[in-house]
């Protein structure tokens, strides 16, 4: 079996089936990675007979928590089968091959890329890094959607970090996304960390610069659409807009609507273009 890992968590009906494309994408591009997926058991005995998440997945992880809104996601993570793993969201789609992620755990334990808006407004609002040990502002919440990481003790330590400062973060400041505890728990961890580029975690409704290949889209919409206009021009530096069309997420309210995209959009398009290098 192989030592490649990918994991995914989920929870409520209506995620599986952008888990199942995921998934699907993951087969296609490298099936000899093992698949694993942790589930509550509300949501699995809910999934229609029809479908069969054997073709899916190598490994299937019923639990019973439902405690938390983020108990599937560290189901999957502190339950790893293989050494080097990466989690992904339900809303990712895989569009390359992406085995050079594994190789760069050679040198580091964990990646994750700085989220776009650096510190969360809301978890600002909520007062939730006054709760806990101080982190310097130039250490950024990092998005934890696309998550490569190496099985060990010192993993594990940082996971159980993670989780407990996620639950004190719901309890003390009625705040459930799990960027702030990620980044404090990996801040005062002792794990080498990676930073990984757009290419590998495209945020779809944000505008993203990127040269080369784009490997793993993330976002809710027609992802695969997406990833085929995303790699158009890859030997180019390129600003690539949301395609509002092709997204049924959430649009960060920042931009500014102006048409199709946007001034802030506008502006990065027609700056980036001078600086723009073809090969």
């Amino acid at each position: 079996m192989s030592k490649l890992g990918i994991l995914y968590g989920v929870s409520n009906l209506p995620w599986v089936s952008e888990l199942l494309v995921s998934a699907a994408s993951v087969k296609t591009q490298m099936p000899d990675v093992r698949i694993t997926l942790s589930i509550d058991e509300a949501t699995l005995n809910a999934i229609p007979d029809i479908i069969d998440l054997g073709r899916y997945f190598d490994d299937i992880q019923p639990y019973s928590d439902e405690a938390t809104f983020r108990s599937s996601k560290f189901s999957a993570l502190a339950n790893p089968h293989c050494d080097r793993n990466i989690f992904l969201d339900t809303d990712t789609y895989l569009h390359y091959p992406v085995y050079e992620l594994y190789e760069t755990l050679d040198r580091f334990d964990i990646g994750a890329m700085i989220a776009p808006q650096r510190l969360h407004g809301k978890s600002i609002e909520k007062d939730f890094y006054s709760f806990f040990k101080p982190v310097p502002s130039s250490f950024p919440e990092y998005n934890n959607g696309v998550v490569p990481f190496k099985k060990s003790d010192r993993y594990f330590q940082f996971l159980e970090q993670y989780q407990s400062i996620y639950a004190q973060g719901v309890e003390k400041a009625d705040y459930q996304m799990d960027q702030p505890s990620f980044r404090v728990a990996l801040y005062h961890s002792d794990l080498r960390l990676f930073p990984l580029s757009p290419e590998y975690n495209f945020r779809a409704n944000i505008a993203n610069v990127v040269k080369g290949k784009v490997k793993i889209i993330h976002g809710h919409g027609h992802l695969r659409t997406i990833a085929l206009l995303a790699n158009e021009n890859e030997k180019s530096i390129r600003v690539l807009p949301p395609r509002r069309e092709l997204l049924t997420g959430k649009i960060p309210s920042g931009y500014l609507q102006q048409g199709n995209t946007s001034v802030m959009e506008d502006q990065l398009v027609e700056t980036w273009n001078k600086l723009m290098v073809s090969e």
